[in-house]
């Protein structure tokens, strides 16, 4: 599972590096259907994060 959790960073992280390079160069509804992803993804990664660790807590 932890395998998984650094690979959905990543992608999160090469997600918001696109939308850092590509500011200025995309229409308006391109970036911000971009910001969008990235926001949402890095909410439902804490989320998931946040339950990874209390399962870990609860089988500690």
């Amino acid at each position: 599972m932890a395998a998984g959790h650094r690979g959905g960073r990543h992608y999160i992280d090469v997600l918001a590096m696109l939308l850092e390079k590509t500011k200025g160069n995309l229409a308006p509804a391109e970036q911000r259907q971009l910001q969008e992803t990235v926001a949402s993804l890095r909410m439902q990664f804490v989320a998931i994060t946040k339950r990874m660790a209390a399962q870990v807590r609860k089988d500690a």
